[in-house]
């Protein structure tokens, strides 16, 4: 389990905290940055990255039993960059999504941070809702190759 600093933890458990963490996230596809964004009312340099502020909710991923967990993140006032790159591939499939949280006095010290991969897109003219979560690795098969009738013979 990842560590996170003293800071942190108290400005988590404070009632009256003087300042709120930042959630992140960065967009990608094919291995290529597509979006960074915070959100903040203003922009925020992170290990040298620039994070738009843009407004978005953002639900952190559930524990509901017997599904993978599963977050929500809704962006506002999309801009038509991203909107156009979500037509362009056809849904965004294969989008990765990397939820990232800071606190403003320490924009270089990430105290959280995880990868999702997309599940569900809807678009709105205003909105754009993303479900994201990791990859069920308990259905996935564990063996690449099975062995049938067809496919080995001698051993039938």
């Amino acid at each position: 389990m990842r560590q996170v600093s003293n800071k942190y933890r108290e400005v988590i458990q404070s009632v009256n905290a003087s300042e709120q963490p930042l959630d992140m996230l960065e967009l990608f596809y094919a291995g290529n940055t597509v979006a960074r964004l915070v959100r903040n009312t203003e922009d925020i340099v992170s290990n040298g990255q620039r994070y738009l502020a843009c407004m978005f909710s953002f639900k952190a991923p559930d524990d509901t039993e017997k599904q993978s967990p599963r977050a929500q993140i809704q962006i506002d006032n999309v801009s038509s960059g991203l909107v156009r790159f979500i037509e362009q591939t056809h849904g965004a499939r294969g989008l990765e999504v990397r939820w990232l949280q800071v606190l403003p006095s320490t924009p270089d010290v990430v105290e959280i941070d995880v990868w999702m991969e997309l599940a569900n897109i809807s678009i709105t003219p205003s909105t754009i809702s993303l479900d994201i979560g990791f990859e069920d690795l308990l259905k996935t098969a564990c063996i690449s190759y099975g062995y049938t009738f067809g496919t080995a013979p001698g051993l039938f």
